[in-house]
């Protein structure tokens, strides 16, 4: 992801335009989950580059699971990186922050704008990010 980071950053640069990208974010899930039921155990989120249609790519991605493949872990080092007492579906906000603050940490790209549904965990996500990017 840092190679298409840096792509994009370059491709900015040369258009003579600063280095502040257009990324849309979305989140999908392992199955569906679902009111009352939660059947999805793993969900996957990608910022991607919407600036250059032709030129689609992910510049960061990110998963959360809440499953391990081992019954005897004791889940320090494993696959299974969210807890199973919350809800897949409230990983959106998790996925959207973890893919932000790596992209600010890289400090590689800029994100301007963001494109997402319309989810109601995309702006406290937002909010998160934008108040913990002006304590520091």
């Amino acid at each position: 992801m840092m190679h298409n980071q840096q792509y994009v950053h370059r491709v900015l640069q040369l258009s003579g335009k600063e280095a502040a990208a257009d990324v849309q974010f979305d989140t999908s899930y392992a199955s569906r989950p679902q009111g009352g039921f939660e059947k999805a155990k793993q969900s996957f989120a990608a910022v991607i580059n919407a600036q250059y249609q032709a030129e689609t790519c992910a510049v960061n991605s990110d998963r959360k699971q809440t499953q391990c493949a081992s019954k005897t872990c004791a889940h320090n080092n494993c696959s299974k990186n969210f807890p199973s007492q919350q809800s897949i579906a409230s990983s959106e906000r998790h996925l959207l922050l973890e893919n932000l603050n790596n992209l600010d940490k890289k400090k590689i790209l800029k994100i301007r704008s963001i494109t997402t549904n319309a989810s109601a965990q995309i702006g406290k996500a937002l909010r998160d990010f934008n108040s913990k990017k002006h304590q520091i």
